[in-house]
């Protein structure tokens, strides 16, 4: 009984990782991933890399959401990447007033 009880966990985990790697490759192709690096490794930083990749998203959402595919919303970014610095320039300077 134990043997069987077993297996059929081992095969739903199976199906489990073969379910969320198809899923994790669905999405590849319908999302941009959008890096930010912080200054360093502390706690600080990290947590302001966070705070400025959200406004960073934030701002571009509604740009991004009106691009049918994810190529076009790639040729956007490749093409306005002065924008996406400005805005992070933008909110890098208010957190030094």
């Amino acid at each position: 009984m134990k043997k069987i009880l077993l297996l059929y966990m081992f095969l739903f985990l199976v199906l489990c990782v073969v379910d969320t790697t198809q899923t994790a490759q669905n999405i590849s192709t319908k999302v941009l991933r959008f890096h930010v690096i912080a200054n360093s490794d502390s706690n600080d930083d990290q947590d302001e890399k966070l705070r400025l990749k959200s406004y960073i998203v934030e701002k571009l959402r509604p740009i991004m959401q009106s691009f049918d595919n994810v190529n076009d919303a790639k040729k956007w970014v490749n093409n306005h990447q002065q924008i996406i610095e400005n805005l992070c320039y933008s909110y890098l300077k208010n957190l030094v007033k």
